[in-house]
């Protein structure tokens, strides 16, 4: 999954700030398949074709 995300923001490097915090962890929702990677491996869950990413931006608000 890490890969990936890394893979994302190499062919497009403006994501690099919207995915990733400047000391390298991500601080947005990763979600695979429709669950959060957290209910899972986190980072570290394995991909297999045909596995759909979904990347969100975390939402704050009162």
């Amino acid at each position: 999954m890490l890969e990936a995300l890394h893979d994302c923001v190499s062919s497009r490097p403006a994501l690099r700030s919207r995915i990733f915090r400047d000391d390298g962890s991500v601080w947005v929702g990763v979600f695979l398949n429709g669950r959060n990677v957290r209910q899972r491996e986190g980072l570290e869950t394995l991909l297999v074709d045909g596995d759909e990413i979904r990347i969100l931006p975390p939402i704050a608000g009162g």
